[in-house]
């Protein structure tokens, strides 16, 4: 193997970074309907979608849950009960019209569950 002077290598990183290559999300013509690329996630519209789901799960568990299902919840943070965890991905899945959500989309989903929980008085 070759050894390198100092230079050389501050030159060859300089000259080789890599650059993320552009992707197109979103593309339309006259009288097709617009297409979306599948997988792509708008940030802003997804962490309100979250946000939404979120609110709305936790509402319907706070009307309907008694003090033991409060503690068990309390409990296994950070883990989700699967009911819980399933009508979160349910009603997130069915807001975004996908059957199957990312592992990203589902952290984050999680991730969002606990914070508004935390924040709830």
């Amino acid at each position: 193997m070759r050894s390198l002077p100092f230079t050389d290598l501050a030159e060859l990183g300089s000259s080789a970074a890599v650059r993320p290559s552009p992707v197109i999300v979103y593309s339309a013509a006259t009288g097709r309907e617009p297409q979306v690329t599948p997988g792509y996630e708008d940030p802003v519209e997804l962490a309100e979608q979250i946000d939404s789901v979120v609110v709305n799960v936790l509402t319907a568990f706070g009307k309907s849950a008694t003090a033991e299902a409060l503690a068990e919840l309390e409990d296994g943070k950070p883990s989700i009960p699967h009911d819980i965890d399933k009508a979160l991905r349910t009603d997130l899945s069915d807001l975004r019209g996908e059957l199957d959500l990312s592992k990203n989309v589902r952290h984050k989903l999680r991730a969002q569950f606990w914070k508004k929980y935390d924040e709830a008085p």
